[in-house]
Formats: structure tokens, sequence, C-alpha cells
């Protein structure tokens, strides 16, 4: 599984270069091989149950591919799961952690996660997205 980490760590790597020459991801080849990684990521992690270290860098890795995408409601909630699967990977690594730098640096990555975790509410919150759902919601709510 880490061998895979390598070459899906080297694919966002390539993809970001692309990303920083263009500054935004206008091919649509370019941004279908992000949301591939980004799945790959996510369905990797899922099965890597037995090694929390692979788990937690290949959701970390999922993350870092949405950040590639446009910022969208189905993007967001992505993040959003991601940093929660991160979270529990890192406490999953504290627990069979006996090093105490080891459980300090988790510990930090944990808070780390929780911030980007409020950072993007926020962003969400003061997107055009996420206005337009709370409104469309509202508009169902009042009768």
């Amino acid at each position: 599984m880490k061998v895979l980490l390598v070459h899906i760590r080297t694919g966002y790597n390539k993809l970001l270069v692309h990303n920083e020459t263009t500054k935004t991801l206008s091919s649509e080849d370019v941004e279908r091989e992000v949301i591939w990684f980004m799945k790959l990521s996510w369905n990797l992690a899922l099965q890597s149950k037995d090694d929390a270290f692979c788990m937690k860098e290949l959701f970390n890795l999922c993350s870092q591919f949405l950040s590639l995408c446009p910022l969208d409601a189905a993007c967001y909630s992505r993040n959003q799961n991601c940093q929660l699967m991160s979270c529990a990977a890192c406490l999953q690594l504290v627990r069979g952690s006996e090093d105490k730098n080891s459980t300090q640096n988790l510990l930090e990555e944990v808070l780390q996660h929780v911030e980007e975790y409020r950072m993007a509410e926020r962003r969400a919150n003061n997107s055009a997205w996420s206005q337009s759902i709370s409104c469309s919601l509202c508009s169902c709510v009042v009768v």
C-alpha cells in the first residue's frame, strides 16, 4: 500500500504543478484526472483499515486533490468527510503510540484538521452555492 501512496503523491504533485502554471483547471481532462485520483485515494484509504498511517495519508491526499477542484457543495462535503476521517486515523495512531513526541505530533495534526474543517465551513457559508442551498431550503420550510 505504501508503494501506491508514493505514486498517488507523485500524481498529486504533477497535477499541482499543472494547476500552478495554468492558475485554473480549465481542461476537462485534467479535472477528470484530479477526480479519478481523489476517488482512488478515498477508496484505498477505506481499504487500508489495518494500516492507520496509510489511511491517514490517503485521506489527506484525497483532501489535497479536492483542493484542486472548483468549490461546490459536493466538493465541500467530500472535503469535510476527508478531514473527519483523517482525524479518526490520527486518533487511532495515537492509541497505538507509546512515543510522547509522536503522540503530540499526531494530536497537533488532529487539531490542524479540525481547524481546516472550521475554515472550510466559514468559506462555505460565504459562498454563493451554499447561500442558494440555504435559501432554497428556507423556501421549502415556509408554507
